[in-house]
């Protein structure tokens, strides 16, 4: 080998292995770029699965599997008569919510101050819960539940308003609502009138009361200066509450 070819070769081995060393890299970052491409593919396909799977439940009725399988917070005691003790509740309280979804008397905002105690305790009561009548008197006793944790709130919001406007009771409920301890949604306090004016007293007669029962004995929960309380809708057609 000459001179000049040895000196080529030297030249020339750099700029080689530069682009030996560009081509490396190059490969690499296509390699990044392919898996990256790849985790998005699969993230994209299960989303795909996810909302199939909820077009498919879109409106479907609930199962008693399903309502165990979305139940899965629960773990097992290692005592299975208990675990299937409380697989029934859950089964029993899916099915009441369901039914509560779907029958618009029953379905009022109240409910969000029930406990999921006050659900189990309400569910407890029935066997079964696969009658429309139990399901009817389940979702009243469970109504009552929540009123008994909401109806306070509502009485202390009420004697916050009187401390700053002189014993006056307000126009309209909605002018309570900043006297809440919690945020009201305009739901609930739409379902309440007010229904004594000017100065409160101490009578303990209502000055709150709901608009229209929500059961089918024709009890209005009521509010006093005081207390709770309730009354029956004058025009309500009472109805028999369904025998257990």
């Amino acid at each position: 080998m000459t001179f000049f070819q040895k000196l080529a070769l030297f030249l020339g081995l750099p700029v080689a292995l530069g682009t030996a060393y560009l081509q490396r890299t190059e490969i690499l970052r296509r390699e990044r770029e392919l898996a990256g491409l790849s985790r998005q593919v699969g993230q994209e396909r299960q989303t795909l699965q996810r909302l199939r799977g909820e077009v498919a439940n879109a409106g479907a009725a609930p199962t008693p599997e399903r309502a165990v399988a979305e139940a899965g917070w629960l773990p097992p005691s290692g005592d299975p008569a208990a675990d299937e003790r409380m697989r029934s509740l859950v089964r029993r309280v899916y099915r009441l919510k369901h039914w509560i979804e779907r029958t618009p008397v029953h379905n009022v905002p109240e409910l969000r101050f029930a406990s999921d105690g006050d659900w189990f305790s309400v569910v407890g009561q029935f066997p079964e819960l696969d009658r429309e009548p139990d399901l009817e008197l389940a979702a009243a006793l469970l109504k009552r539940q929540a009123q008994f944790s909401f109806l306070p709130l509502f009485q202390s919001a009420l004697s916050g308003y009187l401390k700053i406007s002189d014993g006056v009771l307000p126009a309209r409920v909605e002018d309570l609502a900043p006297f809440f301890v919690c945020a009201i949604d305009d739901a609930v306090l739409a379902r309440y009138e007010m229904c004594a004016s000017g100065p409160a007293g101490k009578s303990g007669s209502p000055v709150v009361q709901e608009k229209v029962p929500a059961d089918g004995d024709g009890r209005l929960d009521t509010v006093t200066c005081n207390g709770m309380g309730a009354r029956i809708a004058s025009s309500f057609p009472l109805r028999p509450r369904p025998r257990r």
